[in-house]
């Protein structure tokens, strides 16, 4: 976790050290490298909301019209994004380096559990929250 932790550490003050996302894998704790293998999408009411799974991950995760950031982004917090396409949209980071976060989520692109790779760049990263 230090290589990550540098990396974005170096990365929020201007300076970046590049990790490959490949090679920044090996740095997850095994519970996330599990996820990270594909697994068929389930379909169920917290699959295609993404809501109702970090409330799972979060119980005292307020209502969304109450939801506002409050943290800085870390392993195990909620990333909070917006944007004209859809109205909100949460997932939990579980890893990172450099360029970006691994997210945990549900309903991106479709109803399904994911894992997938989002920039630091993405312009709908509205902010972070953690209880």
């Amino acid at each position: 976790m230090f290589v990550l932790s540098t990396a974005l550490t170096t990365a929020m003050t201007g300076t970046i050290t590049y990790v490959a996302p490949e090679k920044a894998q090996a740095f997850l704790v095994p519970e996330v490298k599990e996820t990270l293998e594909k697994k068929p999408p389930m379909v169920d009411e917290v699959a295609s909301n993404c809501y109702l799974y970090m409330k799972q991950k979060f119980p005292t995760l307020p209502n969304t019209s109450e939801l506002k950031p409050n943290t800085t982004p870390r392993i195990g917090v909620m990333a909070i994004f917006k944007s004209p396409v859809y109205i909100q949209h949460y997932g939990k980071i579980v890893g990172f380096d450099a360029e970006g976060f691994w997210l945990e989520d549900t309903n991106w692109g479709g109803a399904g559990y994911r894992t997938h790779y989002m920039k630091w760049s993405n312009p709908d990263i509205a902010g972070f929250w953690s209880p």
